[in-house]
């Protein structure tokens, strides 16, 4: 009997131990459980932190978050026309200077100002022998098609399609050719192209306006408006992928006033905020030397709080070769992502 009870107490006695045991290791594998959910919900939280966006400023930045549909290279430049007597400097001695600048640059879109008739085909014909094939858009400033300057845009057949095009006259009679009525010492034109990226169908079309402005501060005065007023009657005001360029001859940066208060900014200053006047200098009339008395007069504008586009570099190209200078002008250029 005794052996039984002992049993009996000893078998007790292993039952509480083993019930301790195992609330023991309840307890512990609780603790571990709620440990485990207590870091995941921190894991979770900092995930979720780290992964929501920004509250964006405008819309560009909000455009890092979105799809990229597609890239291109844009350049604006004054060519100086090819009939200029500039001895040494004239088109017959620096052409081929200005084509492989043309090459180094690559640009999917060139818009240029003071092109000449004859000055179009040699420059078609001379970046072609270099591997680059443009199609070009826009008409001669004069009564006809091919008389005087152009502004035109040249585009790669390989990158864009061509959708429309037009060309008008800063004057009283914007649809008139030769149109010349506000002191202007020549007639001053604006070409436009709506250009559809053929590797992205979906992507918006990109619509550039270029132009060169008269050095007659009544002629600039009233030019900006009728710009505005050109891309807001063909419907291009609202276009996420809206792109002005040209020389636009200012003596001060207010005049571009009309610009901004559109919404347009300079791609140049936005991706250089602190570069200095000298630094922004693009008119140096072949020596190369900036001139820090002259606002910056050759650009490239968007909207970058209404845009599709994004820059990912802009700059102005000094190119030369030994001292000889492509043009007058430095070329401008920016490369823009579209994203949507």
């Amino acid at each position: 009997m005794y052996l039984d009870m002992h049993a009996n107490r000893q078998t007790s006695r292993n039952g509480v131990m083993a019930n301790e045991w195992i609330k023991w290791v309840f307890n512990l594998l609780s603790k571990i459980w709620t440990r485990l959910g207590h870091n995941q919900k921190e894991i979770s939280n900092k995930t979720y932190e780290e992964s929501k966006p920004i509250q964006a400023t405008s819309v560009t930045s909000e455009m890092k978050h979105a799809s990229l549909l597609g890239s291109f290279n844009i350049v604006s430049y004054n060519i100086r026309y090819g009939n200029a007597n500039d001895g040494g400097n004239s088109w017959e001695f620096r052409r081929d200077a200005f084509y492989r600048n043309i090459q180094k640059l690559n640009p999917d879109i060139l818009c240029l100002q003071e092109l000449v008739e004859f000055q179009k085909h040699e420059l078609l014909a001379g970046v072609r022998a270099l591997g680059i094939e443009y199609d070009c858009v826009g008409r001669a400033r004069g009564h006809h098609p091919d008389e005087g300057e152009y502004s035109p845009i040249m585009y790669k057949p390989s990158v864009f399609e061509l959708v429309s095009s037009g060309t008008f006259w800063y004057s009283d009679t914007p649809d008139t050719p030769g149109g010349n009525t506000w002191d202007s010492g020549l007639p001053r034109i604006c070409t436009w192209a709506v250009l559809n990226l053929k590797a992205e169908p979906s992507a918006p079309p990109v619509i550039v306006y270029n132009s060169h402005f008269d050095l007659s501060v009544i002629s600039r005065k009233r030019s900006f408006p009728l710009l505005l007023s050109k891309i807001a009657a063909n419907g291009h005001d609202t276009e996420p992928c809206l792109i002005i360029t040209g020389d636009f001859n200012i003596n001060s940066d207010d005049e571009f006033t009309p610009l901004e208060k559109a919404g347009f900014k300079d791609s140049y200053a936005i991706k250089h905020p602190s570069a200095t006047a000298a630094e922004r200098s693009t008119f140096h009339y072949f020596t190369g030397k900036p001139n820090p008395n002259q606002p910056k007069i050759d650009c490239i504008f968007f909207k970058p709080k209404h845009s599709g586009l994004v820059i990912d570099d802009a700059d102005i190209d000094r190119y030369h070769e030994d001292n000889r200078f492509p043009s007058d002008h430095f070329a401008v250029w920016t490369h823009f992502e579209i994203k949507m």
